[in-house]
């Protein structure tokens, strides 16, 4: 047992410390985030229990992405903060016209932190639109992270409160 840190320096000497995730898998996989400021060669440290791993710190080429991410917006349904229902299936778009190119990216993280329980289905649907559509299997807040180029979009990641699925009674008075 032991804690993960990942560290990040740029070619201008800066370091930053990354976002480290648990993937709460079988293996203990972690999924790490961050994002390069400048261009070029970036030393990733990976740290576990205080001591570096096998092959750390690892060269990392960064290079300027050709899409623009600031360019991508995302709406509908499956990004509304309340309203959707667990078990139920949503959806939402994903629109990359004027952006460049790229790719598009949708991670789901659910309410006991895990990436691995939402189902995601991304199609094109031509015209610079992407369709996410998922199902989400637990209530509680669920954090939407979607990127271009590698790149969070603006406003992402987006949280959307997925509600208790099932029956509602209600009466009706005549």
């Amino acid at each position: 047992m032991g804690e993960v840190l990942v560290y990040v320096e740029d070619p201008e000497g800066h370091t930053e410390e990354a976002r480290v995730i648990p993937n709460n898998d079988k293996n203990r996989t972690y999924s790490v985030v961050y994002q390069p400021k400048v261009e070029g060669l970036h030393k990733v440290k990976v740290l576990f229990a205080g001591q570096d791993i096998d092959r750390s710190p690892f060269m990392v080429n960064v290079s300027k992405a050709m899409g623009d991410p600031t360019r991508v917006q995302a709406r509908g349904p499956g990004l509304q903060p309340m309203g959707n229902v667990a078990n139920k299936p949503t959806y939402f778009d994903i629109y990359t016209a004027g952006a460049g190119a790229g790719d598009v990216g949708v991670i789901i993280v659910d309410s006991n932190s895990r990436r691995d329980t939402v189902e995601i289905v991304l199609e094109n649907r031509g015209d610079s639109i992407f369709r996410c559509t998922y199902v989400p299997v637990l209530e509680g807040p669920h954090t939407i992270y979607v990127t271009f180029a590698g790149q969070q979009i603006p406003r992402s990641p987006f949280t959307v409160s997925i509600s208790e699925g099932g029956f509602h009674t209600f009466f009706l008075e005549t």
